[in-house]
């Protein structure tokens, strides 16, 4: 198998939707058990999963969640969890019981910020 040569790039072909649930999902684990490499590493990611949700509202007015036991909907049809990232992700979301969220076209990086520092509070 060869290698990719200096000047090609890898293709992401997931969906911006796809990317959205890993990214979130990453986030969600990695602040919930204390898995971040550094400041930087938290600052990128959170970066990068704001990008992807900008690049899902571009495409959708707005982008809903709705989580039941073992399922996710995203826009009303289903997701499938075929990564560790997207079914912890949806478990961590029941045992909060944060069943239905959206994000709106125009969230401020602040705002997503803020919702990230209230979903991943660990409860006491």
């Amino acid at each position: 198998m060869k290698g990719l040569a200096a000047s090609e790039e890898k293709i992401d072909s997931r969906t911006p939707i796809d990317r959205l649930v890993h990214a979130l999902g990453s986030v969600f684990y990695n602040t919930l058990h204390g898995s971040w490499l550094s400041v930087s590493d938290v600052n990128d990611m959170l970066d990068q999963t704001f990008a992807t949700l900008e690049e899902a509202l571009a495409e959708h007015t707005d982008v809903t969640f709705s989580v039941s036991e073992g399922s996710l909907k995203v826009n009303r049809e289903v997701f499938e969890l075929t990564t560790p990232t997207a079914r912890s992700f949806v478990e961590y979301l029941n045992l909060r019981g944060a069943h239905h969220f959206t994000f709106l076209s125009g969230i401020t990086r602040d705002e997503f910020n803020q919702f990230l520092s209230i979903a991943t509070l660990i409860p006491e």
